[in-house]
């Protein structure tokens, strides 16, 4: 198995990368995001596995009109707000976080609608990956960031909630209209899924499953459901929200991980009617946490879910005895989990050729059998990471690259 660092070495400040989208042209794009440095902005890359050719593409904040030096928060990153249609139609919604240039932070409460200094709001682009093309631009939500979004090919339309004020919106493509829907809670999910029937899901701040549908009258409503993500024993939900979560092949179900401390993995099963919906705990993404000690959300992090060939789901899992520059003293382990028996083993620790440990990954892809390629937090430049896998977990009914339509 060769593991390869891919740092973004033309942009030195960079320092995450959440946003990490396959292409129906087998090629990762990834966002190398700014968002502790001021006057940081973001910048849409795309890797090529086979080749190990890395393009960069565009820089988000001269696309959108938003140059790092007005004064403003900056266009510093997306986050798990970018997707890649069928047709090869990229939208990437902008997140905040970033200081102006002239300011050493920045607080979305205390600047906001600030005519001067405030996030002037999540921009929308639309970009043709074949010609190179930025197609259009649009507001998607004033005044605030862009959490996370997810694509309705059948209806045109994107889901996404903002941050901080945690609304969720439906955004109207054709018609570039959106809808508030109002407020779901405050921590913000991290992930918003379809099922089968083109119903949007997502989670409050206690892991409640949410859903948005059509509305009798028309329009969309969101629905509370009796449904909650797993958690530890020794928790009562708060920040359960969903962090990752992709669809089980073959299956109208998901798996996710939740944004929590000893974060557990979930198995929802949809169902015609919402009453017919199934939840099921995987059981924790890493063993032996018992609430006791030094613990954290980053630390005990899960995250880059993705299907190997063979059927088994592979995630990885942080823990607190590595190293890492923003994450000091993390490190971050791929495991594979059968959904059938349970099991989990190790598939190796994150740590590339060269001795360079990985301390979080926030998103993982699959092209082909054999490449994975990883979003990685935790080191400046911040960078991708290319898993080449070998052996039993490149082999079986999956082989072919899946595709998600959600950030």
């Amino acid at each position: 198995m060769k593991i390869t660092y891919v740092p973004f070495s033309k942009l030195p400040y960079t320092d995450t990368c959440w946003s990490l989208i396959e292409g129906p042209d087998e090629c990762a794009y990834a966002v190398a995001c700014c968002e502790h440095s001021s006057g940081g902005t973001g910048f849409i890359t795309r890797y090529d596995p086979n080749t190990r050719r890395l393009d960069y593409l565009l820089d988000v904040a001269e696309v959108v009109g938003e140059p790092p030096d007005n004064g403003r928060a900056t266009q510093c990153k997306i986050h798990y707000g970018m997707i890649v249609d069928d047709d090869g139609i990229l939208y990437a919604a902008t997140h905040l976080s970033g200081p102006a240039i002239d300011q050493p932070t920045y607080s979305p409460w205390g600047t906001f609608n600030d005519p001067l200094r405030s996030f002037v709001g999540s921009r929308l682009l639309a970009y043709d990956i074949a010609r190179g093309k930025v197609l259009w631009t649009d507001t998607l939500i004033p005044w605030e960031g862009c959490r996370c979004l997810a694509l309705d090919r059948a209806r045109r339309l994107l889901y996404t909630v903002g941050y901080p004020r945690d609304h969720f919106y439906v955004y109207e493509l054709d018609r570039r209209r959106r809808t508030d829907l109002g407020r779901i809670g405050s921590v913000n999910p991290q992930a918003i899924w379809l099922d089968a029937r083109g119903r949007a899901y997502t989670t409050d701040d206690y892991g409640r499953i949410i859903v948005c549908q059509p509305a009798a009258g028309g329009g969309w409503q969101l629905i509370d459901t009796d449904t909650h993500t797993p958690h530890a024993v020794y928790q009562n939900g708060w920040h359960n929200v969903v962090y990752d979560v992709i669809a089980v092949p073959g299956q109208d179900a998901v798996v996710g991980g939740a944004w929590n401390v000893d974060p557990h993995l979930f198995k929802l099963t949809h169902g015609d009617e919402l009453a017919d919906m199934r939840m099921e705990d995987l059981g924790p993404s890493t063993a032996g946490i018992d609430g006791y000690g030094d613990r954290g959300l980053n630390g005990d992090h899960c995250g880059g879910l993705v299907f190997a060939a063979d059927g088994g789901l592979l995630y990885c899992a942080s823990s607190k005895d590595g190293t890492g520059t923003i994450f000091p003293g993390r490190s971050a382990v791929l495991k594979r989990l059968d959904l059938r028996t349970r099991q989990v083993r190790e598939v190796c620790r994150l740590k590339d050729d060269g001795g360079l440990e990985i301390p979080y990954i926030s998103r993982t892809i699959r092209i082909g059998p054999r490449h994975l390629v990883m979003g990685v937090v935790g080191h400046m430049p911040t960078g991708i990471l290319h898993v080449e896998l070998d052996g039993e977990l490149t082999e079986g009914p999956m082989a072919a690259t899946p595709r998600r339509y959600w950030g």
